[in-house]
């Protein structure tokens, strides 16, 4: 995850030799909370360091007999401008920094998340150039710091460094101990830093350099809701989990409806799916859609007692299969609509119609019928 810590000021002085006392001075007071960073640069053997106390924590402090570079930190108070501390031996002279940092968004405490150093012992190798290799993957993302320091150098030459670090202070004159800086926002977690410091057409002599990252705890958006803490603003990342829960509701106040409909005999639009599409089951065929349990809906039902006019209870809705009964008229009770049918016998749909005829004197039979939808009449 990104960093968003970011540098708010910084200043420089050049210390004279034999000055033990190392201080530089903001030109507006700090920020409570925010951080502050004091780094000092002396010829020789910088001996015994007493931190500013504005910055107490003194994690770096590479000293040989050549030149020292040296790093303390701290959370300001808030009003600090003055930051200042002292070693016990400067010979010919040296350099101070120092750096305020804040993180307006990162939580927790400061604390240095990524660190790589050279150290050149008394009379060892000379470069012109400071080379800082890769270190232990950062912990947390941050700021990042980098400084580097010859010993007394005949000429500085033009510094440049390597892998999007931006020269911050350069502090090639004016003392026999020489001081650069960069800077380089936005590292993220779990990085590995490295730079090279390049002086074209700089002598090379011995020197000490460090590469450092400060920042807070990078807050996370996974399984966060953005609106509310700690993501007040921005994109939605949350993760559904509960595929039971409608969105809107608790514990999703905020997103797309991933609800599964379980209850295939419940209604969308009521309890326990307010919001969605309806996707229930009609299990009842014999009731009509409109009427509980299925408020919405097509009409899916079938009306069974053929002997019931459609339009009355129990189907409200329907066609009329209901045959009369014989002499009595359509139109009226219990056939309110319909045709008339004056048939002593329903009709059959389709097979035969069954008559009865009985003897009469003169032997013959005398028939009552009606139409037969399909089939054959016969006499019995």
């Amino acid at each position: 995850m990104t960093a968003s810590a970011t540098k708010v000021q910084e200043k420089a002085a050049t210390i004279g030799a034999g000055t033990t006392t190392f201080a530089a001075t903001f030109d507006t007071p700090a920020t409570a909370g925010n951080l502050i960073v004091w780094v000092a640069a002396s010829d020789g053997n910088a001996g015994t360091t007493t931190q500013p106390t504005d910055t107490p924590n003194l994690p770096i402090a590479l000293k040989s007999n050549d030149v020292s570079l040296q790093l303390a930190w701290g959370e300001a108070d808030g009003g600090e401008t003055t930051i200042s501390g002292t070693v016990s031996s400067n010979v010919a002279g040296g350099r101070c920094w120092i750096v305020e940092l804040a993180d307006t968004t990162g939580t927790g405490s400061w604390a240095r998340r990524y660190t790589s150093t050279v150290f050149t012992s008394s009379g060892g190798s000379t470069s012109a150039d400071a080379v800082i290799p890769t270190s232990t993957a950062a912990t947390e993302g941050g700021y990042g710091l980098a400084a580097a320091t010859w010993d007394a150098i005949a000429t500085a030459g033009t510094a440049s460094w390597s892998n999007s670090w931006a020269k911050d202070f350069d502090g090639s004159s004016g003392s026999a101990v020489s001081l650069w800086t960069a800077t380089k926002s936005g590292i993220a977690s779990g990085s590995q830093e490295s730079t090279t410091l390049t002086r074209s057409g700089g002598t090379a002599e011995q020197y000490q350099a460090f590469l450092t990252v400060f920042g807070k705890v990078t807050p996370s958006t996974t399984g966060a809701v953005a609106g509310s803490a700690p993501q007040a603003v921005g994109t939605l990342a949350a993760t559904e989990t509960d595929f039971g829960a409608v969105a809107g509701s608790a514990p999703h106040p905020t997103g797309t409806l991933a609800a599964a409909q379980t209850d295939f005999g419940a209604m969308v639009g009521q309890t326990s799916h307010p919001i969605g599409v309806l996707i229930g089951t009609l299990a009842w065929a014999g009731s009509v859609s409109g009427t509980a349990p299925h408020a919405v809906g097509a009409l899916v039902a079938a009306v069974r007692n053929l002997a019931v006019l459609a339009g009355s209870a129990p189907a409200a809705i329907g066609n009329m299969f209901g045959g009369t009964d014989y002499a009595e008229l359509a139109g009226s009770a219990p056939h309110a609509v319909g045709h008339l049918r004056t048939l002593k016998y329903p009709l059959q749909a389709a097979g035969t119609a069954v008559m009865e005829a009985g003897l009469v004197a003169s032997g013959t039979a005398e028939l009552e019928t009606g139409p037969v939808a399909a089939g054959t009449v016969v006499l019995t």
